[in-house]
């Protein structure tokens, strides 16, 4: 996910905050985990088990600045749309 920092209006800020370190943390970590990309600007989650979880993002120097986000992991995963296979075809 593309990490777009923004003030309480939404507005998103005009310059790369270089500066600002951010950090993840998941209120299960069993179900999810997060990593920030080097560059600062996405967010990787990665799956590790069915269930739930809230992931909280906020800045390092002032953890009373965050966003919180709810994440949910099912155990099936299926595409948007129907997927043809020939006869004898693999997948």
């Amino acid at each position: 996910m593309r990490i777009i920092l923004q003030d309480t209006f939404g507005r998103s800020f005009p310059n790369d905050l270089d500066n600002v370190n951010l950090l993840i943390h998941a209120s299960n970590p069993n179900v999810i985990e997060g990593h920030i990309s080097v560059d600062k600007k996405y967010l990787t989650l990665k799956a590790k088990s069915e269930g739930t979880s809230l992931v909280k993002l906020y800045l390092d120097d002032n953890p009373g600045i965050y966003d919180v986000f709810y994440v949910s992991v099912g155990s099936i995963i299926k595409p948007v749309s129907p997927v043809k296979v020939h006869v004898g075809g693999k997948i």
